[in-house]
């Protein structure tokens, strides 16, 4: 949904083969790097960093996620777009939460889940659980 999101000219089954493909190159290098998934990125990027440092014997700053660290984020992501887009930074352009994204989100995620796309969406749950199950 992301990838449509981003790329809307993009058709759905395309999407499913990039992000199959690009899951299974990342899956074939996971000795040498650390995995989070799109949960633990967003939500405790913290925690990745972390297992980064201990993985890799570096010493990142945590990042803390409270409102304020989050907000100073969001106003990084929307000062970058805005200088890369003007006022065409739209909700749709700029990669972060919006009430925009989320609706367009509900309705990918219905459409990528019908049954048309049943073999390719097994194929990129597949690629996904086993990059997941090394993001611990």
């Amino acid at each position: 949904a992301s990838l449509l999101t981003a790329a809307p000219h993009v058709r759905f089954g395309p999407a499913f083969d990039e992000y199959v493909h690009h899951h299974r190159i990342v899956a074939g290098l996971v000795d040498d790097l650390v995995v989070g998934t799109f949960e633990q990125i967003t939500t405790d990027f913290g925690a990745v960093t972390d297992r980064v440092n201990r993985r890799f014997g570096t010493s990142f700053a945590r990042f803390e996620q409270t409102p304020e660290n989050v907000e100073r984020v969001f106003a990084r992501i929307d000062a970058h777009y805005a200088v890369l887009y003007g006022d065409r930074a739209t909700e749709r352009v700029v990669p972060r939460p919006s009430a925009a994204r989320k609706a367009e989100k509900a309705w990918l995620t219905e459409q990528l889940t019908s049954p048309r796309h049943a073999t390719r969406l097994a194929a990129a749950r597949d690629v996904y659980e086993e990059l997941a199950a090394r993001s611990s």
